[in-house]
């Protein structure tokens, strides 16, 4: 009996944990769509055993800037454009480079439900490149 209610135990936490996951930290995939510049390739976000993320693969390609930076942003594609770009977005990181693969680790206490794109931005010239919608 102490061994089966154990089981059950780890079996409704296993259960929950991995429900937790899901729901904060998506797996998604996908390409870029053109605002200003053309972006090429795929990107991925995924659940590490190091935490949440985000690479471009091998074909990753885009006009060079000095300025290019990855954003998550709370608003649909859509409707940002260079003027609102950055408006109730998250900065993930500088982009590394402007073409080939790379990753970037992505903050714990990204709330997943508002995220509805991810955006490349050029903050020098306030011009945004492209993005990808999440949802």
């Amino acid at each position: 009996m102490r061994y089966s209610i154990k089981l059950a135990t780890l079996i409704i936490a296993a259960v929950s944990m991995s429900a937790f996951a899901q729901e904060s930290n998506p797996q998604a995939s996908g390409t870029w769509t053109k605002k200003s510049q053309p972006i090429s390739g795929a990107w991925s976000i995924t659940q590490t055993d190091e935490g949440v993320v985000l690479t471009l693969d091998d074909e990753f390609k885009t006009k060079k800037a000095p300025d290019l930076k990855l954003f998550l942003s709370e608003q649909e594609l859509p409707v940002l454009t260079s003027k609102n770009a950055t408006q109730d977005a998250i900065l993930i990181a500088p982009l590394k480079s402007h073409q080939g693969a790379q990753s970037y680790l992505l903050a714990d206490d990204i709330d997943w439900k508002k995220v509805k794109s991810l955006l490349i931005h050029c903050e020098k010239y306030a011009k945004l490149w492209g993005g990808a919608s999440l949802q």
